[in-house]
């Protein structure tokens, strides 16, 4: 059975731009250029957690970055959309940590502080 085909790098591991030695997207455009595979050691226990708003009313431009990036061991990837609706993801913040319950909390601590209104 098969669920879905990708083509390139998929959004369920953007964790590997911090949490791997060689990151998915890197070894995408490794094995385009036909160079060998970098290495995939996981470096941590690592999360991704996903910015999607609920409402059309927040776009990038109402992302509280200031507060996003003074979240410690938050790494904050925006997306740049312009226009936003209900569901539209604006990009995702990845974290590491000793265990990936701890990275995760400040992943979600991340979250708040970036989109406020939408975190309630």
């Amino acid at each position: 059975m098969l669920s879905e085909v990708f083509a390139g790098p998929h959004p369920l591991a953007d964790y590997t731009l911090e949490g791997t030695i060689t990151s998915q997207y890197e070894n995408h455009l490794r094995a385009i250029l036909g160079l060998p595979l970098g290495d995939v050691y996981q470096i941590a226990p690592a999360v991704a957690t996903v910015m999607m708003v609920d409402s059309e009313a927040v776009g990038t431009s109402g992302l509280d970055m200031a507060a996003g990036l003074a979240t410690g061991g938050a790494h904050i990837h925006v997306y740049g959309y312009t226009e936003t609706h209900p569901g539209r993801v604006l990009g995702h913040i990845t974290t590491l940590g000793y265990e990936a319950d701890a990275a995760e909390k400040v992943g979600r601590l991340a979250l708040s502080h970036l989109l406020p209104d939408e975190s309630e």
